[in-house]
């Protein structure tokens, strides 16, 4: 929906994360693996320094490593936070 439309937009401007557009579901899975190759690590850290929760892909299997899932649930105020944080996360760790 138009919730999971913002998050996907935004993902596609920042540089090293890949990611496709979701098929009518609440979640998205970019591949994160270019900014830090172990998406538990990924996670636990934007947790801890940006309070945004992401589920690492590995919780979905071996197919999954190297990304993280993100739910599309909450309201766009919300969502924008999150992704403006998600954002200066990954800047952060590129710069690193």
């Amino acid at each position: 929906g138009e919730r999971c439309e913002l998050v996907f937009q935004r993902l596609q401007k920042i540089p090293d994360i890949e990611v496709n557009p979701t098929a009518g579901s609440f979640y998205i899975f970019p591949k994160i693996a270019a900014i830090n190759p172990d998406c538990d690590h990924f996670a636990f850290d934007l947790l801890d320094q940006e309070q945004v929760v992401v589920i690492p892909g590995s919780a979905f299997g071996p197919s999954g490593k190297g990304f993280v899932r993100l739910a599309c649930t909450v309201d766009k105020n919300r969502l924008t936070e999150a992704m403006d944080r998600f954002e200066r996360f990954v800047h952060r760790q590129k710069t690193d």
